[in-house]
């Protein structure tokens, strides 16, 4: 009881300095001479932001767009503005800039990354130094930053836990109060396909936002790669497999991610043979010490180490010489989502 009136008091307080922050945020907000798509959730991690912003860039290509991304660059050593890609894959290592801005360079070779704690200040910075100058920015985890205008606020949703405990961080997930949701332009609810509810979800949703469009995604699991680790502790690629490939094998699974669960269900729909599972921190900055303990461990149970692709990009330059396995992951949303999204910018 006393607990309880305590959290009460902290959320009040947490609330009261919040809404101080947003006034002075929006008061000072400045605007990027080209149009932002903004990817965000109310929830500390866990919703699939990275996989969703990495699609609709792709999206944006192939649409004729030269999009580049933004990104706070979170649990990076380096302010900003860094250039983290110019269409080459990453110029930088996640130590300084973060692992999602790294794993974003990865996957979209033609898409320029920059990284910044001020936005704006990275998409200015972007504008001056690239040629072809972006005519689009997608905003990765942009719902709270408030000092950037943006022109379209999608917010995810998890239909495989979306709103937690329903308390505000750090005693719960959220980020802001669940009405909140109200401000959003477009919602996606992702994992989808694992919500227990979807359509309690999406009345609750309808009570914030009735006029707004709701779009379903799921993760799909495109392939299983395994590297082989060099002596400075660096993966290469060696080869792409199926699950079907793999059902010989034993694997011995770590993440530091927001919603580890999600991950622990891919494996296991995978079928694959998991000897544990070890978690760690969302963004947890590996030590040497501690990668060559799970290879010790994999290796005494006769299993092989898989993990994320976010994990594997914090743990490079640390792991003990060998194989490891990632699941490559991406977002599968509805064909009419991207429509409504470049609808919009071209009504700009």
């Amino acid at each position: 009881m006393i607990e309880d009136r305590l959290i009460k008091i902290y959320e009040r307080l947490y609330l009261y300095f919040l809404r101080q922050r947003k006034e002075k945020a929006l008061k000072e907000q400045k605007v990027l001479p080209v149009p932002v798509i903004s990817v965000g959730n109310l929830t500390v991690g866990g919703t699939g932001k990275t996989p969703m912003v990495i699609e609709i860039a792709k999206e944006a290509r192939k649409r004729g767009y030269d999009v580049s991304i933004l990104s706070r660059g979170y649990k990076g050593r380096l302010p900003g503005p860094v250039i983290v890609s110019c269409r080459t894959g990453p110029l930088v290592e996640a130590v300084d800039v973060g692992d999602e801005p790294v794993l974003m360079a990865e996957k979209l070779s033609d898409i320029p990354v920059v990284i910044g704690r001020d936005r704006y200040e990275a998409g200015i910075y972007a504008m001056s130094c690239f040629k072809e100058k972006p005519d689009l920015f997608i905003l990765d985890d942009g719902y709270q930053h408030w000092r950037l205008k943006r022109d379209i606020d999608i917010l995810l949703i998890s239909g495989l836990n979306p709103f937690g405990n329903r308390r505000l961080f750090p005693f719960g997930p959220l980020r802001e109060p669940v009405k909140e949701i109200m401000r959003a332009d477009i919602i996606v609810i992702t994992m989808a396909d694992k919500c227990k509810n979807l359509k309690g979800l999406i009345d609750e949703l309808r009570l914030y936002a009735p006029h707004q469009p709701i779009y379903l995604s799921r993760h799909v699991l495109k392939e299983i790669i395994r590297y082989r680790i060099d002596e400075n502790g660096y993966p290469s690629i060696k080869e792409f497999k199926g699950p079907d490939e793999l059902r010989d094998k034993r694997f011995l699974a770590f993440a530091g991610i927001g919603n580890p669960e999600s991950f622990r269900l891919t494996l296991q729909e995978a079928g694959l043979n998991i000897v544990d599972l070890v978690t760690f921190m969302d963004h947890h900055n590996y030590e040497v010490c501690e990668l060559k303990d799970l290879s010790d461990r994999a290796q005494q149970t006769g299993a092989f180490l898989i993990t994320t692709e976010k994990d594997l990009v914090r743990a490079k330059g640390k792991l003990p010489p060998g194989e490891i396995y990632t699941l490559n992951i991406e977002i599968s949303c509805e064909r009419a989502f991207y429509d409504e999204i470049f609808r919009r910018i071209k009504l700009l």
